[in-house]
């Protein structure tokens, strides 16, 4: 493989460049005769693609790939993670979990050896996540502990602490997303943190600091806190004898259902 031209590709790709770097990956691909480089140049066209929006295409690619690398299983499950996330790239969770599934199944053996650990990790990191997001604590949970056992950090409490809240086990949600607090909770997940943090309060009778974290929550959301929060502050309101402000809240829940039906009906086709 032509390093210098690889590695112009690969920057042309982190400057955002993915048509010049799609051509790149194209051109050394033309010129490669080795079935492993050529599997693997095909994979970064197919990420090129995907960043590009073509995924058809990327798939294309991905299963030519997957042709040229059956009997080399590395290659063979970096392909099958590729088309994964395209499929998350397409919103298609419950195919994405599947096919983590079904990669466990086919190269469970592999993927536990020292050499393919990292996969492995990554593997289940995906499965726990997605599981989460389709409310699926209980198959979760223990996925998530596994990934905590080999990855620490705020985010993994977060995943846990809404885990542990929606199979309604408040206290320990609330050890987790307090453990979160601890190692830093990422940027993404400022508003939920506050969010769950809050209802494990509000759960276990703790109605100020509920108040608090919720009135953090509308914060972070800037503005664009779902009718929920309100409605959960207005709750945390009322049980400290604040009733005034429980209807204030009350009233802007009311008004973000109104605002949120509105911005839909605007963007419906129909």
């Amino acid at each position: 493989m032509n390093l210098p031209h690889f590695e112009r590709a690969v920057t042309l790709f982190e400057a955002g460049e993915f048509e010049l770097a799609l051509e790149q990956f194209q051109q050394l691909a033309i010129t490669t005769s080795d079935s492993s480089h050529k599997a693997s140049l095909l994979v970064d066209q197919a990420t090129c693609l995907t960043e590009m929006g073509r995924i058809a295409d990327a798939k294309r690619c991905l299963a030519e790939a997957k042709r040229l690398t059956r009997d080399d299983p590395r290659e063979a499950i970096l392909i099958e993670l590729s088309h994964i996330c395209l499929l998350l790239r397409e919103d298609d969770q419950p195919a994405a979990l599947a096919q983590l599934g079904r990669l466990l199944e086919e190269y469970g053996d592999c993927l536990r050896t020292d050499d393919f650990h990292f996969l492995y990790q990554d593997i289940q990191m995906q499965r726990g996540f997605l599981l989460m997001q389709l409310d699926r604590y209980q198959e979760a949970l223990p996925i998530l502990e596994e990934v905590r056992s080999f990855q620490s950090g705020g985010e993994i409490c977060c995943h846990l602490g809404r885990c542990y809240h929606g199979l309604g086990r408040h206290l320990s949600a609330q050890q987790h997303l307090l453990l979160a607090a601890e190692a830093g909770v990422p940027e993404d997940w400022q508003a939920a943190f506050h969010y769950y943090l809050g209802c494990s309060y509000h759960e276990l009778g703790q109605f100020a600091l509920a108040k608090q974290q919720f009135l953090f929550c509308i914060q972070a959301e800037a503005a664009d806190a779902p009718a929920k929060v309100y409605q959960k502050l207005a709750a945390a309101c009322s049980q400290l004898g604040g009733h005034e402000d429980a209807a204030h809240y009350t009233q802007l829940a009311c008004a973000t259902v109104s605002t949120q039906r509105l911005a839909h009906a605007a963007s419906s086709p129909y």
